[in-house]
């Protein structure tokens, strides 16, 4: 009898995330292995159409912020898994996923320091008069940060770095959460006594079907006279509303990372062109460390998921 002969099948990955384009292509072939071909489209796709192209003959797909619905799972009966490049998922539909029998994975608590470095950056960039643009030399005050609250709504992971980044500089920190956290600063219960005791206001939590616009009209005009930084999610926030405040400087300024539509269109590019906003393309996490970081955990996520070796996984996500 002669010797039996296995042959392993090739898995096709589709990558999209821009953030690979930094990435040498020949160290992901090698961090993958020989099992793997990889097809990288440079960049997010934001047409339906030619994602379910992409997607038509793919096992697998890291992915950045496309939406990934049933009119996307339809078409793509040999997806079986996605890696999400990073900790959201908003755009991810899990109802859909589970339906179709796809898991998704994310990378959670990897770049917490980056983001938080990032709000940092915003932060200072108002506080110290940076960044602003003037046609006449006027001086303007800096913030003291000894006379200067920083309230935070949220109080995870990243928010506690950029809590002890703002507390080392001399700043007050207050905070909200759904409870009270083990965290050496001043507690509130509700997001209306953070944003009535701060003169900036930070948004740190996570984007979920309940928490869609919960920075509502009602708590953006109590930021009357105040400042405003994101850098959670767009969706959290009623950019209408956000936009009217700050042209009418109701809302005195804002530093944001991040957008209803991204990349930005309607709204979200009337925002973040107004002259008292700083703005930044999502790119909290944007340098090599983290991309690298984040970027080996989301390809391990796939290869453990082709192993068989689902416990190995940084995070699967699932329909609740």
């Amino acid at each position: 009898m002669g010797e039996e002969i296995f042959i392993l099948k090739m898995k096709n990955i589709l990558i999209t995330p821009q953030a690979f384009t930094y990435l040498s292509l020949e160290d992901l072939k090698n961090t993958f292995g020989k099992e793997y071909n990889l097809f990288l489209t440079g960049g997010q796709i934001a047409d339906s159409s030619l994602l379910i192209k992409e997607l038509q003959d793919m096992d697998a797909c890291l992915i950045g912020s496309e939406t990934i619905d049933e009119s996307i799972l339809k078409h793509t009966p040999k997806l079986k898994f996605l890696s999400r490049f990073g900790v959201g998922y908003d755009s991810i539909n899990l109802k859909d996923t589970s339906k179709y029998g796809v898991k998704v994975s994310i990378v959670k608590s990897i770049n917490n320091t980056a983001v938080a470095r990032h709000c940092l950056s915003l932060l200072l960039c108002i506080t110290n008069n940076i960044l602003t643009k003037k046609k006449s030399w006027n001086k303007n005050l800096n913030f003291s940060p000894e006379n200067t609250t920083v309230g935070l709504l949220g109080m995870g992971p990243i928010a506690k770095e950029f809590a002890k980044m703002c507390e080392f500089l001399g700043f007050n920190i207050i905070y909200f959460s759904r409870t009270k956290k083990e965290v050496n600063y001043t507690y509130f219960n509700t997001i209306e006594k953070v944003i009535n005791n701060s003169n900036i206001i930070s948004l740190h939590l996570k984007h979920t079907n309940e928490t869609t616009n919960i920075i509502n009209s009602n708590y953006l005009k109590l930021m009357e006279g105040k400042y405003f930084l994101n850098t959670a999610r767009g969706k959290l926030v009623d950019e209408f509303t956000l936009y009217n405040l700050l042209k009418n400087n109701h809302i005195l300024g804002a530093g944001l990372d991040v957008f209803t539509n991204e990349p930005c269109i309607e709204i979200s590019q009337k925002l973040r062109c107004l002259p008292n906003v700083i703005s930044t393309p999502h790119v909290s996490a944007y340098d090599i460390h983290s991309i690298n970081q984040v970027a080996t955990k989301s390809i391990n996520n796939i290869k453990y998921f082709f192993q068989n070796n689902h416990n190995k996984i940084n995070k699967i996500v699932t329909y609740e």
